[in-house]
């Protein structure tokens, strides 16, 4: 029966980790105006994503209050900051390129100043997958794979039964009891 919970919640876990993540990470060093690493602080950004170009549109702009590392290095989720304007979940990861824009105050304020600018490439780009309208059908595939038009016999039904995994169709998997697996296609 433990085996089984095991199995289940592992079948439960992994599509839940497969599903895109919307925010993403950041992680910066802090200096200060002669380049110095801000080691040690606390300190504020601000996060803007725009559209197009290093000056295009503001879609989103969020802030956040971070305390830097000995190195001045500082992480934050960008998409869980405190919102300052636009919407994050409406960003329109498919179309033109996107720019993130850094702002710091270097004393843990809000008199943000200008740091950089530049594109983002492929981290949430990935997002826009989740609102995909069309798939594309994958020509020259193998002949058995397009001769199952049936939608109902890839379930499978798993038993656990004994130090066995017992598949539909008389398939079993012997579950390890030594660290090795072994797989029958005839019940064992």
């Amino acid at each position: 029966m433990k085996n089984l919970k095991t199995i289940l919640l592992l079948a439960v876990a992994l599509p839940l980790g497969a599903l895109a993540q919307q925010n993403f990470i950041y992680s910066g060093i802090a200096r200060d105006a002669q380049g110095s690493p801000l080691a040690q602080s606390s300190i504020g950004i601000e996060i803007s994503i725009l559209q197009d170009s290093l000056t295009g549109a503001n879609k989103y702009t969020e802030t956040h209050q971070v305390s830097t590392d000995p190195f001045g290095v500082f992480s934050l989720e960008v998409g869980a900051g405190a919102l300052q304007s636009g919407a994050y979940s409406s960003i329109d990861w498919s179309g033109a390129n996107r720019y993130i824009k850094v702002a710091l105050d270097a004393t843990g304020g809000s008199n943000y100043i200008d740091s950089y600018t530049t594109q983002i490439y492929r981290v949430p780009t990935a997002t826009h997958s989740l609102k995909a309208d069309t798939a594309m059908f994958v020509q020259n595939l193998p002949a058995y794979l397009l001769q199952d038009t049936s939608a109902t016999n890839e379930l499978q039904l798993l038993e656990v039964v004994g130090d066995s995994l017992n598949i539909s169709n008389g398939n079993a998997v012997k579950l390890p009891s030594n660290n090795s697996l072994i797989y029958t296609n005839d019940g064992f």
